[in-house]
């Protein structure tokens, strides 16, 4: 009788384990499927649709695809850069399958793609597998580097997504652990294909770390997003490849680990900038006066233009400090183009301003290269360097008697034997004008910035900082843009 209970005892626990398998094998499944039922599906939308169209009805020389904000990226960019025609795709992708059936219509209709770009992103792609690596791994595989085999003579630019730094500190251990793991089996994964490039600029704290760059946390503008195409197709410095990627990713942790910088918020502030092509060349987020306003939440009025100087300029057809003060206490950007940053700016701040009103106005560079006098007898004489700012203060001041003034010095640059060289009868070396700055800005009782020691630009390290031995690079322009803040703060403060 014991040994028949203790038979059926058995028999019940080994069917009970059965039962047990199948269920759990069961329940895989089904995960397994929901899994690939979100990784596998894609839209079939009028914008999809439309695009399908498109695509059927042009001959292309690439595809541009992309998992974020496709909006954001100007197809004529690829013409611009690249010379090529490019047929971008409207709708946003949510997957590698539908990725991949994208390709498959593309190159049934176009053979002879030359190229592929995908705004690719795969966190995005890992989650949809539960972050299981040897899933979505197999999808990569399917969709896409099929493609890269059977079209040796395409190449495929993966242009991976820039979060902002602001989401990425809202991810846990575990999830920001996952997202470097993502990039890092995608890089490992194409070490093989000759036709497959990986870009990605995240790490970049003048990109990251700036708000303003962003329409969503993980797409940059449209404005930034053609700066990015036009690093990403200029050069090889922002490739993502095995010998370079944990260094970046490293920088990237960096900043997301350091402690925030709680920049002060100055919403309830306008701040309007004079400058040559320093200040004017640029005009979007990635300016100065952009980097200022994303940071602080300032309303700022870029009045820069290139090729102007604080006194009378070689060109009388150029307008200088005076004139665009003029013009700008008038309320009338007319006499500018309509891509000038004056005429933007004063219809910008005529618009809508603060009462609080910052006056940054930073000259000296074209007054140097065109060798003018620093000054004269005549304190206002508006042909000399001195006498133009002079004038330029007192004549915001006398319109605005609650403003704000900052003076800021040239910045350093390789020109002229590094600065060293005298351009004229009359004019003097880059740090005269640095000095004439310093001098005027003790005189007329405003804050300054000593543009030329505090960057701590020199002949052996500007090529980091300046674009071309004079004008700053993107990263040189977030440096300013921070030092206006804490020049802010601290004549605010006292």
């Amino acid at each position: 009788m014991k040994s028949k209970q203790k038979s059926w005892k058995k028999t019940k626990l080994k069917t009970g384990l059965i039962l047990c398998g199948l269920l759990c094998a069961a329940v895989g499944l089904i995960v397994l499927l929901v899994f690939d039922r979100r990784a596998h599906h894609f839209r079939s939308d009028e914008t999809r649709q439309a695009d399908i169209a498109a695509l059927n009805g042009g001959n292309y020389d690439g595809l541009l695809l992309s998992m974020y904000a496709p909006e954001t990226f100007d197809a004529e960019c690829f013409s611009l850069f690249r010379a090529i025609s490019v047929m971008r795709a409207d709708h946003t992708f949510t997957n590698l399958s539908d990725i991949g059936d994208y390709l498959e219509k593309g190159f049934s209709q176009n053979i002879s793609l030359a190229n592929v770009y995908i705004g690719l992103d795969p966190y995005v792609i890992s989650g949809f597998y539960g972050h299981h690596t040897s899933l979505y791994m197999r999808d990569y595989a399917k969709y896409l580097t099929e493609y890269a085999i059977k079209y040796p003579d395409t190449t495929f630019e993966l242009l991976l997504p820039c979060y902002s730094l602001d989401y990425l500190r809202t991810l846990s251990d575990r999830q920001y652990a996952e997202l470097i793991t993502s990039y890092r089996n995608l890089v490992n994964l194409y070490i093989p294909y000759s036709n497959v490039i990986i870009y990605f600029l995240g790490y970049e704290e003048w990109l990251i770390a700036n708000p303003g760059n962003y329409a969503d946390y993980n797409a940059c503008s449209a404005e930034v997003n053609q700066t990015i195409l036009a690093y990403t197709f200029r050069d090889e410095n922002y490739r993502l490849a095995p010998n370079n990627m944990e260094e970046r990713f490293q920088r990237m942790t960096d900043l997301v680990q350091a402690p925030p910088v709680d920049y002060p918020d100055y919403s309830d502030y306008s701040i309007v900038f004079f400058g040559d092509s320093v200040i004017g060349n640029f005009q979007d987020s990635l300016s100065i006066p952009g980097v200022v306003a994303g940071l602080s939440g300032a309303h700022t009025y870029n009045l820069g233009l290139g090729g102007t100087s604080a006194c009378g300029n070689r060109n009388p057809a150029v307008p200088t400090l005076n004139t665009i003060v003029d013009d700008f206490l008038a309320g009338d950007g007319s006499a500018y183009d309509e891509t000038d940053s004056p005429r933007s700016g004063i219809e910008a701040f005529e618009r809508e301003h603060t009462d609080q009103l910052c006056f940054l106005i930073n000259y000296g560079l074209n007054d140097y290269f065109f060798g003018m006098p620093i000054s004269s007898d005549d304190p206002l004489d508006p042909l000399t360097f001195q006498g133009g700012i002079r004038l330029a203060v007192g004549k915001l001041r006398a319109a605005y008697p609650d403003c704000r003034i900052i003076l800021a010095t040239p910045n350093f640059t390789s020109y002229y034997a590094y600065g060293r060289r005298i351009n004229s009868a009359s004019g003097g070396r880059l740090t005269d004008y640095v000095d004439a700055v310093l001098a005027l800005a003790e005189e007329l009782d405003t804050d300054c910035m000593n543009n030329y020691e505090e960057f701590g630009i020199d002949r052996k390290n500007h090529g980091e900082y300046l674009v071309d031995g004079c004008h700053p690079n993107v990263l040189l322009r977030y440096i300013y843009g921070q030092h206006i803040l804490q020049k802010l703060s601290d004549m605010l403060s006292t």
